[in-house]
């Protein structure tokens, strides 16, 4: 095998993690064909599945709400582009009721071949948020725009350069998002999108590629 990895991390090892980690497996047509008990009874609960069938060997596009199912598509294709395991950090508004927070890892899946074969992917909850529904406050797209670069830690200077724009005019937007929550500081309007579950589905890479070893379906098992 080419570039062949120094060890080999097995499916079956995950699929009993169950402590606050959603774990499961995309074949290439992104459908869901495994996934251990949380992820399983999290989607019953929130979506309304009543048996396992309902879940697995589905499209995300259809299961996640709110354009997340296209959130992650975009991600399997990243990860299966690239070739290499890549983070994210994933915000998921359900129903303007809760949001809930995780912190993805997703690696390409191989057989023996080296042939890639699907997605791998280990989503850990980090929090979960009651939305405020009279804080549901409507911003403009540029409002948004600039909201997306303040979770994702970039300056005003930073946001300006990104969106082909001014530094006033980023300042100006800010302050409009700031006053439509009431907030003095940047810090405490990051704190407040947070608490108040108004962040969209925004991805973040988080880490480096992983360098190292690469995912096997059971069924490679030696």
């Amino acid at each position: 095998m080419k570039n062949k990895p120094d060890f080999y991390l097995h499916i079956a090892d995950f699929m009993d993690l169950n402590n606050n980690c959603n774990v499961y497996c995309y074949d290439l047509e992104n459908n869901i064909i495994a996934a251990n008990k949380h992820l399983l009874d999290m989607q019953k609960k929130l979506m309304g599945y009543h048996t396992d069938d309902q879940i697995l060997n589905h499209n995300p596009i259809n299961a996640f709400p709110h354009k997340g199912g296209e959130v992650i598509l975009d991600e399997n294709r990243k990860v299966a582009e690239t070739g290499k395991a890549q983070q994210y950090l994933n915000r998921i508004n359900f129903k303007n009721k809760r949001a809930f927070v995780f912190i993805t890892t997703k690696a390409p899946m191989y057989d023996k071949k080296n042939k890639l074969v699907g997605i791998f992917g280990v989503s850990h909850l980090l929090s979960i948020y009651e939305i405020n529904s009279k804080i549901a406050i409507q911003f403009t797209n540029r409002e948004r725009s600039c909201l997306t670069q303040l979770l994702k830690g970039n300056t005003s200077k930073q946001i300006a350069a990104s969106l082909k724009l001014s530094t006033r005019t980023i300042e100006f937007y800010i302050n409009n998002i700031k006053n439509k929550l009431g907030c003095q500081t940047k810090s405490e309007l990051v704190r407040q999108i947070y608490e108040f579950g108004l962040a969209t589905m925004t991805e973040m890479t988080t880490s480096e590629p992983f360098k190292r070893g690469v995912f096997l379906p059971e069924e490679d098992d030696e």
